[in-house]
């Protein structure tokens, strides 16, 4: 499953990468988050296995990702595989992500792959965390793999036998530490492996981490106080502990010091202000894969009835 917005070039690879897989995909979901560069008709052009589903606008890729697996549920899928528009999975991915499942869809919450850059090396951004349960770590090593605590949403391979025991992807989060908090939730239901030998690359070209944006800013830090408010909700809310989210929290507050720099420091600290109220006044809203659907369809069939022609591949 793949969600895409205004990337068109980056996400012809992506496809070109899920339709060479040495195992074969059965469906490929694409959400489009209302792209205007072409991407639309591109899609369209291809034809089965390329299921559609368009959000008619840019939810971000924490709402593209939760009407995904909304949908992959309701196509019936025991395993729906994760990744961006500028992802690229080598062609045997999918084989070693499928191999630890042995069969048995419920023996992991996800499995995930190495994250690599352009050329082949492990890449800076998007690692999972390790789980820190000794256990987990030994019996995750003697089968060759890594016990993780979360994944990022480039490449990992979805139960949705444990996901249906919980709620979709926090959309409100928009981007930003919703991958995080989904698969920590899911690593606290099932054990979690990263497989070594499992590669995709991820070819970003946006603004990273390291890019001081003050929307973005804000967002970051109202989502880490939406993510420690709903780590708190129980010991088994999510495999990574509060007090890690807080003290990564600070960590990504220094980063922001030094990134900003003085000049921006007055537009730093009002984003930062902005993002701790948003995230102290409200509450992200759960979405079960139900709810999403149904509204999904309602709104297809207001804008095909205005528009008098369909706007996605048949879904039924």
């Amino acid at each position: 499953m793949v969600v895409s917005f205004n990337r068109g070039l980056r996400l012809v690879g992506a496809i070109e990468g899920l339709l060479t897989q040495t195992r074969r995909v059965d469906e490929i979901i694409v959400v489009e988050n209302g792209s205007t560069d072409g991407s639309r008709e591109y899609l369209r052009r291809l034809g089965p296995p390329v299921l559609i589903v368009e959000s008619h606008r840019n939810v971000g890729g924490a709402g593209g990702f939760a009407l995904g697996l909304a949908w992959a549920m309701h196509r019936g899928h025991d395993l729906v595989w994760l990744m961006d528009d500028d992802a690229e999975p080598y062609p045997d991915c999918l084989d070693h992500l499928l191999l630890p499942y042995g069969g048995d869809v419920s023996r992991y919450s996800f499995t995930s792959p190495q994250v690599v850059d352009r050329e082949g090396r492990t890449g800076p951004r998007n690692h999972q965390v390790l789980s820190s349960r000794y256990d987990e770590l030994f019996r995750a090593a003697e089968q060759g793999y890594l016990a993780a605590a979360s994944s990022s949403f480039v490449g990992p391979l979805i139960s949705l036998h444990h996901a249906r025991r919980t709620h979709l992807p926090l959309a409100d989060f928009f981007i930003w530490h919703d991958d995080t908090e989904y698969t920590s939730r899911l690593a606290a239901l099932a054990p979690a492996i990263a497989v070594p030998t499992a590669k995709i690359a991820h070819l970003p070209d946006g603004a990273g981490p390291k890019v001081f944006d003050r929307a973005r800013a804000a967002g970051n830090f109202r989502n880490l106080i939406w993510w420690y408010r709903e780590a708190s909700r129980s010991p088994q809310h999510s495999a990574i502990p509060r007090r890690v989210v807080a003290r990564w929290a600070v960590s990504i507050a220094a980063s922001n010091v030094r990134t900003a720099g003085l000049r921006r420091f007055g537009a730093l600290l009002a984003a930062m202000v902005r993002g701790a109220a948003a995230g102290l006044l409200r509450r992200p809203a759960h979405q079960s894969a139900e709810d999403l659907v149904a509204v999904s369809q309602r709104f297809d069939e207001i804008i095909e009835s205005e528009l008098d022609a369909p706007l996605h591949t048949e879904v039924e």
